[in-house]
């Protein structure tokens, strides 16, 4: 359960750092930012109470989530949001995605039974969690860059996919 519960403060933080940054010059913002909070504690409460409140916990916080993306893409978001925000999310999500569909389908152990190093190291489980370790790292980097874009600090030259170290900008 309180793995259960990290992982929503996980979302809705993040969540709520996109909506601050994104729409905080629009009127929806406020109202995106209450009912991010309120989302959240209603989220928290309900995971509280067994299997049934999970299962809507995690529907409600689905359901929510793509919603906020959607009002954002349909009303709000311009060509340089798409660029730093939402094309490297979609690939983001689609790479663990892929490793989720590996992971539950148990792709390559499945099939290497008798190999002692698929089974050992290269096995769904790994490759899902080497990839959501980098979906974390990268969500970091893109809402930084989504920051800077909204704050008017990004240089055109700014690219989501170059490695470099933030701080020494």
């Amino acid at each position: 359960m309180f793995n259960l519960m990290g992982m929503y403060v996980l979302v809705y933080c993040v969540l709520f750092a996109f909506v601050s940054s994104e729409d905080a010059q629009t009127k929806a913002g406020k109202w995106l930012q209450a009912l991010t909070a309120l989302f959240f504690v209603g989220v928290l409460v309900a995971s509280y109470f067994g299997e049934i409140g999970a299962i809507v916990s995690f529907w409600v916080t689905v359901a929510f989530v793509i919603g906020v993306l959607a009002v954002d893409v349909i009303w709000f978001a311009g060509k340089r949001q798409w660029r730093v925000f939402y094309i490297p999310f979609f690939v983001e999500v689609l790479v663990v995605g892929i490793a989720a569909l590996l992971a539950y389908f148990e792709a390559p152990q499945r099939w290497c039974r008798d190999s002692k190093a698929v089974q050992l190291y290269f096995n769904s489980d790994v490759l899902y969690s080497i990839l959501f370790v980098n979906f974390l790292f990268e969500l970091h980097n893109i809402l930084y860059y989504t920051l800077k874009v909204n704050s008017n600090y990004l240089n055109d030259d700014d690219q989501w996919w170059k490695i470099r170290n933030i701080y020494n900008n």
